[in-house]
């Protein structure tokens, strides 16, 4: 399970003049993206432009009892809708900030969405084979939205070789988006890190709503499960799920595939907390001695609930349950700085609302939040 982003920064002696270039994996070759950066930080107020491409990708799933038409044998069947939405986009920013840990932020920009639409049918037969078809769907012309978007960001956070170690970050975010779909975006994000000796306990909130937005409106849909967003939740990464686990729910559902559906929404919220100690590092910062590999330990639980307007969330602790429900992770993460270029995760997580998965094993290319 390997997904998350790798990035390089030039800028002159200055600072006046910055660039970031990045790419990001997150599954197949049609899941690469990247972005690239420009801003101007000669006078305060700053400004910049962006060019991006990034692919997202959701899955969607359907169990039900049919004869399989290849086998003539009753089957349970699980059918595996993988969306893509390929979102390219030119942006202007800028930034004004008030003081060196605070600022404003503006954002307008154009994109275009592009779909892709593919089909997964597994068929469980009575002797316990599974036979697998796939084929490509039609999906819907491209569209061209306009967003624009507002923040007050509050950054007082110090990094240390793989994540922050002290401070805080809060970022309080308003937008809009035009055109094709129309809805307002709110957006929460509070992180605090507090340091006692070689150990630092972190926490997060956050919360992204897409208010106004149909149900059943793709862009405006959010999912917990995404490696490379902040409203990850370790242990439900799409690429970890598999038939059996609707197949548990099949009695129990309405047709639809619970651990897959509670985890998306046009509204989610999340919460983090993280026990980090550094193991490898420098005298001043490492339990030992070895600044050529910076290696952090965290134990972590992660937690989160996505819903929509017509489907509010259950708010009980249940985990072998068809509701709506909040999930929950738990596990251990090691964090290294590979040579100052990327820092890489690889983690252990426990999905107490996934009973028939176990332990998930994953890795990817993410500082810590």
């Amino acid at each position: 399970l390997l997904g998350g982003r790798v990035g390089f920064y030039f800028s002159n002696m200055p600072g006046e003049h910055n660039l970031r270039l990045s790419a990001l994996a997150n599954g197949t070759f049609e899941d690469l993206g990247g972005q690239a950066t420009y801003i101007n930080r000669a006078r305060r107020f700053n400004y910049g432009a962006q060019l991006s491409h990034i692919p997202y990708r959701s899955i969607f799933g359907s169990v039900g009892r049919v004869i399989d038409p290849v086998t003539g044998q009753p089957s349970v069947l699980y059918q595996e809708i993988q969306q893509r939405i390929f979102e390219s986009q030119f942006s202007l920013v800028g930034i004004y900030p008030l003081r060196p840990t605070r600022r404003f932020e503006i954002q307008t920009s154009l994109t275009r969405y592009g779909f892709d639409l593919d089909e997964r049918s597994l068929f469980l037969q009575p002797n316990g084979s599974v036979r697998v078809a796939e084929r490509d769907l039609n999906t819907r012309d491209p569209l061209y939205l306009s967003q624009s978007a507002a923040a007050y960001v509050v950054d007082f956070s110090n990094f240390g070789f793989t994540s922050p170690v002290q401070g805080g970050r809060y970022r309080l975010q308003v937008g809009g988006t035009l055109g094709s779909t129309q809805y307002g975006t709110v957006l929460g994000d509070l992180r605090r890190y507090l340091r006692v000796g070689q150990v630092t306990v972190a926490g997060r909130l956050l919360h992204i709503g897409n208010y106004g937005a149909d149900d059943e409106d793709l862009f405006a849909e959010e999912y917990l499960g995404y490696s490379f967003q902040p409203s990850y939740v370790r242990g439900y990464s799409f690429y970890s799920f598999d038939a059996e686990e609707c197949f548990a729910e099949v009695d129990d559902s309405d047709g639809g595939c619970p651990p897959l559906d509670r985890l998306i929404g046009t509204r989610v919220a999340t919460a983090g907390f993280e026990v980090r100690v550094p193991l490898l590092g420098t005298e001043q910062y490492g339990l030992i001695n070895f600044p050529y590999l910076p290696t952090e330990l965290s134990a972590f639980v992660d937690g989160g609930v996505a819903w929509t307007a017509d489907d509010p969330p259950v708010w009980e602790w249940a985990t072998d349950t068809a509701e709506r429900v909040p999930v929950v992770s738990t596990g251990i993460s090691a964090r290294m700085n590979l040579f100052g270029a990327a820092v890489v995760e690889v983690f252990y997580a426990y999905p107490f609302q996934r009973p028939e998965k176990g332990g998930v094993i994953g890795a990817s290319f993410l500082p810590g939040w």
